[in-house]
């Protein structure tokens, strides 16, 4: 069995902050969406061009936020990174 060095370890964590980036940055959007549109008496619908905007920016933030410490738990072996 092989470990996962480097490289390995930059990708897999940039994946996984970038699928965490995403799911929170819509679930937040929408419900921040639903709230101001309650609030202000309009009809909570949300264009699909600006749902395909929102997970892209998602998408962008995510791996943005995820990039400093993948690149820190790269340089780590794969025991320490997990800490």
């Amino acid at each position: 069995m092989t470990t996962a060095r480097g490289r390995e370890t930059h990708r897999r964590r940039k994946k996984s902050a970038a699928r965490s980036g995403r799911a929170a940055g819509l679930v937040l959007g929408s419900l921040a969406t639903l709230a101001y549109a309650l609030a202000r008496g309009w009809p909570p619908v949300v264009p699909a061009w600006a749902l395909a905007a929102a997970a892209a920016a998602t998408l962008l933030l995510g791996g943005l936020a995820g990039l400093y410490p993948a690149v820190r738990a790269a340089r780590l072996p794969p025991t320490d990174a997990l800490r």
